[in-house]
């Protein structure tokens, strides 16, 4: 776009007062020209377009009988590597006459610049030079005009699909773009144009997000919402899972000040070719590392108090995986047991123990009995029941120390025996596996974790049996001891009233 500038430049010759109306952005006073007292004011600070043409106004405000002429010759710009422009010429400018010349200029670079114009002039012998100064504000970013989808064939960014549907989209901006950023449920995209089209195989909730860019700048992003059905009829097996952290049911302490951050991740067999995250239903952006480690890193503060599910959902052409944690973020000291949250932590740690001996029965099956893996097993095992007896000879004394509170000594136990449950149950399922592939060694190895897990707990048991038995006997004699003080206080009670009838006989 092709704008003018009109800059006008007022020539005194002689002791007159310039009226203030003379400069309208800013002035500039030169009073030393010897020998003809020479005042000029012009306006030398003003804002340009790239392609702009600059009408400037000279003018001699001197009286005809007692100023000179003065003679403008030539315009030039000093940043050439900034702007181009240039004119040459005779212009004469009579006392109380004005002239225009219209200067083309052309701003090369992209920056913000301020580019200076020299003026050559000259009153009779002697030349002088002014500087204007034009400010150009640098070319704005790129700015996304229109955006739309083949599906709904508007600027709609929520879509819903079927499964094995495809899906162009697009955008346009109101500049030439070097470069493009597309991503596909926050995975980056190979793709250097302004459209991308996708199918979509399988069933899921997905995010296609775009961004443009330039020497300029970059564009805001669009984003697209897209949600996929399944067809109906079609059925996929459950993926293999490896590996998944934390536990399934997982309680997080917090306070005013104390926030922890956690790493949910999840292994499978099969790589997903899709998959999403959310937390309590909103989708959030995970990441996938080798192909087949998922993993989304969430934020717990003084402000989730109360039970969240964190869920991942993935699937290729022939499996699917569906997997939630279940988080109980209390603040600190507040913990309580006993209530639905420990009964659903009951019934999904059985079901991930199952889970686990499904895993093992597959790796064992793939690696024809491999028998390091079985080790493994069993060390894992060993290990995790030494460091269940550390942790509770360290919390009783955390707990005597006065460092933690009853309800987090209470929790953490209640944690420390389920899990003595559920590996006694884990190296059962294990004896059976490696039963059937005849390797008694190890077969002995988990019935014997197996036997140790019983031990602690008949301990329990007995413990319990006999802290009931005290509690009884303590009864028992509190009962009796309060039996024996009636008796002998009705025994002196007879006694006393004998004596009152005695006394009231003889009187």
């Amino acid at each position: 776009m092709k704008f003018m500038k009109n800059i006008l430049i007022c020539v005194l010759l002689g002791a007159l007062v310039l009226p203030a109306s003379a400069s309208t952005v800013g002035s500039w006073t030169q009073t030393d020209i010897s020998g003809y007292n020479l005042t000029l004011n012009y306006t030398s600070d003003f804002s340009v377009e790239r392609n702009d043409t600059i009408g400037i106004i000279i003018r001699n405000l001197g009286n005809e009988s007692i100023n000179d002429s003065i003679t403008i010759n030539k315009i030039n710009i000093s940043e050439t590597l900034k702007a181009m422009g240039s004119w040459t010429g005779s212009l004469l400018i009579e006392p109380n006459s004005s002239k225009k010349i219209d200067l083309a200029l052309n701003i090369t670079t992209d920056d913000k610049a301020s580019v200076h114009i020299n003026i050559y002039y000259n009153v009779s012998t002697v030349n002088k030079v002014l500087v204007l100064v034009a400010h150009f504000a640098g070319e704005p970013a790129p700015i996304i005009t229109s955006w739309s989808n083949s599906k709904t064939n508007n600027n709609n960014l929520s879509l819903t699909l079927n499964e094995s549907e495809s899906v162009r989209f697009n955008f346009t901006t109101n500049q030439t773009l070097t470069s493009w950023l597309w991503s596909f449920n926050g995975n980056s995209l190979v793709n250097p144009f302004d459209n991308l089209t996708r199918t979509f195989n399988n069933e899921g909730l997905y995010k296609i997000r775009v961004s443009g860019s330039n020497a300029n700048g970059s564009t805001d992003i669009i984003v697209w919402d897209v949600k996929v059905f399944e067809k109906d009829g079609k059925k996929r097996k459950n993926a293999t899972l490896i590996y998944w952290y934390p536990q399934v049911v997982d309680y997080v302490e917090v306070n005013s000040t104390l926030n922890e951050t956690i790493e949910y991740s999840i292994t499978t067999v099969e790589e997903m070719t899709t998959y999403n995250w959310s937390v309590d239903g909103n989708p959030v952006i995970g990441l996938v590392d080798n192909g087949n480690i998922y993993f989304y890193e969430h934020t717990w503060n003084n402000n989730s108090v109360g039970a969240h599910t964190v869920s991942f959902k993935g699937n290729n052409s022939d499996t699917r995986v569906e997997f939630r944690w279940y988080v109980n973020v209390y603040k600190e000291g507040t913990y309580s047991g006993g209530n639905l949250f420990d009964l659903i932590d009951e019934a999904l740690e059985n079901h991930v123990t199952d889970l686990k001996i499904r895993m093992f029965k597959y790796k064992i099956e793939k690696g024809k009995g491999k028998s390091d893996y079985v080790a493994r097993k069993v060390n894992q095992l060993h290990d995790e029941i030494a460091k269940r007896q550390m942790t509770s000879e360290a919390l009783r004394t955390e707990f005597k120390a006065g460092n933690i509170t009853i309800e987090g000594y209470v929790a953490a136990l209640k944690q420390v025996q389920r899990d003595a449950k559920y590996n006694s149950k884990l190296a059962k399922g294990y004896a059976n596996i490696v039963k059937d592939n005849k390797d008694d060694e190890s077969e002995k190895e988990f019935k014997k974790i197996s036997e140790i897990e019983k031990q602690d707990d008949r301990k329990k048991n007995e413990n319990k049996r006999e802290e009931r038995k005290t509690n009884n006997v303590n009864r028992d004699d509190k009962k009796n001891n309060e039996k024996k003080y009636d008796s002998n206080n009705k025994g002196v009670k007879n006694s006393n009233n004998e004596q009152k009838k005695k006394g009231n006989g003889k009187n």
